[in-house]
């Protein structure tokens, strides 16, 4: 269930960006606040497949230094 990990992780956050390589393209969306900043965006083609998740956290929820344990995580 990744998307529920998201999830998790995400309410931790202030900002994630999100990119996915699929049918030949890339697209890309960003949230703040766990809203999107807009629609996805068609970023272009390529030969990848995949997805990348990328989290800011929150500094009023943790501290700066903090890390969020791979298990806790995407993987």
């Amino acid at each position: 269930m990744p998307h529920l990990q998201f999830g998790i992780n995400a309410a931790y956050c202030s900002a994630v960006s999100v990119r996915s390589w699929f049918d030949g393209r890339v697209y890309a969306q960003e949230f703040i606040d766990l809203a999107p900043l807009g629609p996805v965006e068609d970023i272009g083609a390529t030969d990848r497949s995949g997805f990348e998740v990328i989290f800011t956290l929150d500094s009023q929820w943790l501290p700066a230094d903090a890390v969020i344990p791979r298990s806790l995580g995407t993987g």
